[in-house]
């Protein structure tokens, strides 16, 4: 799953339709999935223009 919505053939409602399969487990996994991807953004922002995020 994770390479065709790393290249952009997934749009967002099939992968909500994806992690909602999974019920309870699969939305927390999405949270943990998204809070992941802010933490890896803020820092590469940080590191590159040196914004405080």
């Amino acid at each position: 799953m994770a390479w065709p919505a790393g290249v952009g053939f997934v749009s967002g409602q099939e992968m909500l339709q994806y992690y909602v399969s999974y019920g309870w487990w699969g939305i927390a996994g999405a949270a943990v999935n998204l809070l992941v991807m802010l933490a890896g953004a803020g820092s590469n922002l940080n590191q590159q223009f040196g914004l405080p995020l």
